[in-house]
């Protein structure tokens, strides 16, 4: 499961919003976590903590606010067991 969750999340964790493509022209971008794994409610910790909580299948968050951090201990956890 843990193999699964991190594949999915360095897979569909950044997607960017309509107009992303011509970001030159912006200097906010708008930067969306996808959730697709059916049936696994998750929380997104960064650095150990919990940033983001129980997020459900096919749930779109903003992280925009993490733009142009570098986030070195990312994790996508299933609430149900507490493992990465």
């Amino acid at each position: 499961m843990k193999r699964l969750l991190t594949t999915v999340c360095a897979i569909a964790v950044i997607a960017f919003a309509p107009g992303a493509a011509s970001a030159q022209s912006s200097s906010d971008p708008a930067i969306s976590l996808v959730h697709g794994i059916p049936g696994v409610t998750v929380d997104i910790v960064v650095d150990g903590s919990v940033v983001i909580d129980d997020v459900e299948f096919d749930t779109i968050v903003d992280i925009s606010s993490f733009a142009g951090q570098t986030l070195t201990d990312l994790e996508v956890v299933d609430v149900a067991t507490d493992t990465a």
